[in-house]
């Protein structure tokens, strides 16, 4: 009642059912356009008394110069797709870089020259 929000869902994911997320993410760079596609799938086993968890991933984007660029990548469902705009070429990408989440990570990563 303190928040004004409901943390049902919370609780529901993290206190009560057993196991964790398990995450894997393609990320697709398109460069010409500036763009980065991520695909996530949980693939654990979801129904209607285990949902999809509802996360929001944090991924760090580091640039040639080494400048870096932080977004967050967010999934309620088996399967979602999102893009996000980038400032440059990216020659690194990390998932959850300060390891704040409890996931299995999974990930590969498509430079599309196009």
């Amino acid at each position: 009642s303190a928040t004004g929000r409901s943390l049902e869902r919370f609780f529901e994911q993290w206190l009560l059912r057993p196991g964790f997320p398990r995450l894997n993410i393609e990320h697709f760079v398109d460069v010409p356009s500036r763009i980065v596609t991520f695909n996530i799938t949980q693939p654990q086993p979801i129904d209607r008394h285990n949902p999809a968890y509802a996360l929001s991933i944090p991924v760090r984007i580091t640039y040639a110069d080494q400048s870096t660029q932080t977004v967050r990548v967010s999934t309620t469902t088996r399967q979602t797709s999102q893009t996000v705009v980038i400032t440059g070429e990216p020659v690194a990408i990390a998932y959850d870089p300060d390891i704040t989440l409890l996931a299995r990570f999974s990930s590969r990563g498509v430079d599309l020259e196009t």
